[in-house]
C-alpha cells in the first residue's frame, strides 16, 4: 500500500531561489546597507565578514552567509546592519519567529526606519498576514516615497490580494523612480498575467528583458505567454526557449553539479525509478490526464516518485497518491535540496510536467539529475533545456516536419501523448438543443485569454453566415461584472451580434458537465485550443470544430478529435473552420446528424479510443519509457526520432 500523507518539508531549509519572494527577501537583506560600502559602525574585521556574507547572500547561499553573520555578531553584538541581515537570513531559512523578533526589536528602537518597515512588511506578506504587511509597507512608503523596494513590495502585496489596479499604481510609482528596473517591469508583467491580459504581460516581459537580458523569470514567462498571441510562431518560441536554456546551462556550470546516481545503465533494469516534477498533481488538467493511467499500472512495473511543487494537496492529489512509492511536497525546497533528494532517490527517468508554466523547476533539470530526462503532459512546446533529452509526443500532435520546433529529441507514443480519465457522469438530456429550439447553439468553455481577435473575427463571420445560430461562452473569468462588461465591449467592437451571445460565469464541476446539454457543437479557440474541455465534451458526446495550427499546442484539438475517432471535425485553415461552422449553424451539414448520434450513444461512441483507454495507454507509456532507457544504455547513438510500436494485443485506433 503506497497511500499516506504527503511528506512535509522540514523547517530550517533555504527558501528556493525561484520562490516568488526569494529575490525580494534578498533585496530586503541589503536594504539598510544600500549606499554604504563600509557602515561607519563596523571595524575592518567585522566589515570583511559582512561583505563576504553579503556576497553569499546574493548567490542564495544562506547557511554559509548565516555562519559568517554569527561570527560578525560575536565581534559586534549590537550592530543594526548585521542584525537586519541576520533577520532576513532567518526569514529565508524559515526561522520565521526569530526573524520577526529581531525586526520588531530593531523597529522598537527606530520606529520610523522605512527600510525596517519594508523588511517586516515583506516578512508579514510571506506569512500571509496581509493586513499587517499592508500597514508596514504603506507606512514605509509614507515615510520615504522614493524608496523603490517599499513601492515594489507594496505592489506585490496588492497583487497577492487581487487588488490589481492598486498594484499597478504602486509599480508605476516605482518605475518613476527607476524607469528601467527589470524586477519592477517583471512584476508588472506578472500582474497583467494574473488579470489574463496576456499580450500586455508579454510586452512587459520583453521590456524587462531589454533592461536585464539575464532575468530568468521574465524570459520564462515570455516563452509561456507567447502561446496566447494571435500570431504565435513556434519557431520564435523555440529560439526564445533555447536562449533561456543556454542561460540555465551557464548558471549550472557555475554551481556544484550533482552527479546522478551511479547505479549503472543496465538495459533490462526493472523496475525503473521514474520521478514526476510538477506543481499540478492536484485538481488540474495534469491530474485529470494522469489519474486513469496511473491506476492502470500494475504494481511492481515501475517505481514512481512525486516531487509535488505546490502547497495544494486536494481530493485529486489523494486519488493520485496511491500510485507513488514516494511523495514529496517540494514547494519550499531550495534547488539544492530538491536536486539532492532526486539524486538520493536514485531516479532513472526524471519527467518534467510543467515546462515553462508556473511552478516549474527547470533550473534543476539543467543540472542533469537522472540518466534520462523528459518533458511531458503539462506543457506543449519545447523547454529549450539541453539536458532534457526527450519530449513525449504522438504522431498527430507532432508530425515529423515540426520536430524543428523542439530542442529535445522526439519520442512518440503510438497513438496519443495522453490519456483522459473517463467521466463518472453522462448528460441527463441526450437530445440536441437544435432539435428542441429549431436553431443551433454553439458553445465555448475556454479561458478568455485564448479568445483572441482572430477567434472573434472568425466567430463574427460564422454568426453572420448562420443568422439564427446562437453562441454561449462560459469562462472562469466571466464571474466579475467588470470583466464581463469589458469582454462584451470587445465583442461589440468586432461586430458580433450581442443579442445572440450569452456570456456566462463558471459553474460547479457537475453542473458544468451537465451544461453541455444546452450546446449542439463547441467552437474551439486558436492558436491556443482547448484540451481538457475538448476531451470532456467529446466523452459526453459533444463534438468540437477545431482548427489545426503548427506546433504541439496548435494541434492539441486535432490530436483529441483524431484519437477520439472523429477526425472529420478538424479543419486545416480558417476558411474551412468558418465554412464548417456556418453549415452546421444553418442546419445544412451532416455533421449535425453525427453530433446527434454521438450524444445518443455516449460514451459508447468512444469505445476502443486510445484517448480514454487507460490500460492500453499505460502499456504504451511504459514501453516508451523502457525504450528510452534502452537507448540511454546502448552504446549506439540514438536516432533523432523514436516511435514506439503499438502493443500487439491492443485494438486498432478507430477510424
Amino acid at each position: 500500500m503506497k497511500a499516506g500523507a504527503p511528506v512535509s518539508r522540514r523547517p530550517g531549509k533555504p527558501l528556493p531561489a525561484n520562490h516568488p519572494l526569494a529575490k525580494l527577501l534578498r533585496r530586503a537583506d541589503t536594504s539598510t546597507s544600500r549606499g554604504q560600502v563600509a557602515p561607519l559602525t563596523m571595524t575592518p574585521a567585522v566589515h570583511s565578514l559582512y561583505v563576504q556574507a553579503h556576497a553569499l547572500l546574493d548567490r542564495n547561499a544562506l547557511n554559509p552567509a548565516d555562519a559568517l553573520i554569527t561570527k560578525a555578531l560575536d565581534l559586534a553584538p549590537g550592530d543594526r546592519h548585521l542584525l537586519n541581515m541576520r533577520a532576513a537570513i532567518c526569514a529565508s531559512l524559515h526561522r520565521l519567529d526569530e526573524a520577526e523578533a529581531i525586526w520588531r526589536a530593531l523597529l522598537q528602537d527606530a520606529p520610523d526606519d522605512h527600510q525596517l518597515l519594508c523588511n517586516l512588511g515583506l516578512h508579514f506578506q510571506r506569512r500571509k498576514l496581509y493586513p499587517e504587511a499592508e500597514e508596514m509597507l504603506e507606512r514605509a512608503v509614507a515615510l520615504n516615497p522614493r524608496h523603490l523596494s517599499s513601492r515594489l513590495n507594496l505592489g506585490v502585496l496588492y497583487a497577492a490580494r487581487h487588488r490589481y489596479a492598486a498594484a499597478m499604481a504602486s509599480y508605476e510609482a516605482a518605475l518613476e523612480l527607476e524607469p528601467e528596473n527589470a524586477q519592477v517591469l517583471f512584476s508588472i508583467g506578472c500582474c497583467l498575467q494574473s488579470e489574463y491580459r496576456l499580450p500586455e504581460a508579454h510586452a512587459a516581459y520583453e521590456r524587462a528583458l531589454k533592461a536585464n537580458p539575464h532575468h530568468h523569470g521574465a524570459r520564462s514567462n515570455l516563452v509561456f505567454t507567447q502561446h496566447y498571441l494571435p500570431d504565435f510562431d513556434p519557431s520564435a518560441n523555440r529560439a526564445e526557449a533555447a536562449r533561456l536554456g543556454a542561460s540555465l546551462a551557464e548558471k549550472a556550470t557555475l554551481a556544484d553539479r550533482p552527479v546522478h546516481h551511479a547505479g549503472g545503465l543496465a538495459a533490462g533494469k526493472t523496475p525503473l525509478r521514474v520521478g514526476f516534477v510538477s506543481p499540478d498533481l492536484s485538481t488540474h488538467p495534469v491530474g485529470y490526464f494522469l489519474h486513469a493511467m496511473l491506476a492502470a499500472i500494475e504494481p511492481g512495473e515501475v517505481s514512481l516518485h512525486a516531487y509535488a511543487n505546490s502547497r495544494t494537496y486536494d481530493a485529486m492529489s489523494a486519488r493520485l497518491r496511491p500510485a507513488f512509492d514516494v511523495w514529496h511536497q517540494t514547494i519550499d525546497w531550495s534547488d539544492e535540496e530538491l536536486m539532492r533528494a532526486i539524486v538520493d532517490d536514485g531516479i532513472d527517468i526524471l519527467i518534467d510536467l510543467a515546462g515553462h508554466s508556473k511552478g516549474n523547476r527547470l533550473d534543476c533539470f539543467a543540472r542533469r539529475l537522472a540518466p534520462v530526462q523528459m518533458t511531458w503532459l503539462g506543457y506543449f512546446s519545447t523547454t529549450g533545456v539541453a539536458t532534457i533529452d526527450y519530449v513525449l509526443a504522438d504522431p498527430v500532435c507532432l508530425p515529423p516536419h515540426e520536430e524543428r520546433f523542439f530542442t529535445e529529441k522526439v519520442l512518440r507514443l503510438p497513438h496519443t501523448r495522453y490519456c483522459f480519465s473517463p467521466l463518472e457522469t453522462q448528460l441527463v438530456d441526450r437530445s440536441l438543443p437544435s432539435s428542441r429550439f429549431l436553431s443551433v447553439t454553439f458553445g465555448c468553455y475556454q479561458a478568455l485569454p485564448k479568445i483572441n481577435s482572430r477567434v472573434l473575427q472568425a466567430w463574427a463571420q460564422i454568426l453572420v453566415g448562420a443568422p439564427e445560430a446562437r453562441l454561449r461562452i462560459r469562462s472562469t473569468q466571466l464571474d466579475q461584472p467588470a470583466v464581463v462588461a469589458g469582454f462584451r465591449d470587445r465583442l461589440e467592437k468586432l461586430g458580433l451580434p450581442l443579442d445572440r451571445i450569452e456570456t456566462l460565469p463558471p459553474l460547479p464541476y457537475e453542473s458544468y458537465l451537465q451544461s453541455h446539454a444546452d450546446i449542439d457543437v463547441l467552437l474551439d479557440t486558436f492558436p491556443y485550443p482547448g484540451g481538457t474541455t475538448t476531451a470532456e465534451a467529446l466523452y459526453l458526446g459533444v463534438p468540437t470544430v477545431t482548427l489545426a495550427q503548427p506546433g504541439m499546442l496548435g494541434r492539441q484539438g486535432e490530436a483529441i478529435m483524431v484519437n477520439g475517432g472523429f477526425g472529420g471535425w478538424v479543419c486545416e485553415d480558417e476558411g474551412q473552420y468558418i465554412a464548417m461552422a456556418v453549415a452546421i449553424g444553418r442546419r445544412e451539414s451532416p455533421r449535425l446528424g453525427e453530433a446527434a448520434d454521438m450524444r445518443s450513444r455516449a460514451p459508447a461512441h468512444v469505445d476502443g479510443s486510445p484517448l480514454y483507454g487507460a490500460v492500453r495507454f499505460a502499456r504504451d507509456w511504459l514501453d516508451t519509457l523502457r525504450r528510452a532507457w534502452q537507448l540511454a544504455a546502448s552504446p549506439v547513438p540514438a536516432a533523432p526520432t523514436v516511435q514506439t510500436a503499438p502493443s500487439a494485443d491492443t485494438d486498432a485506433s478507430p477510424a
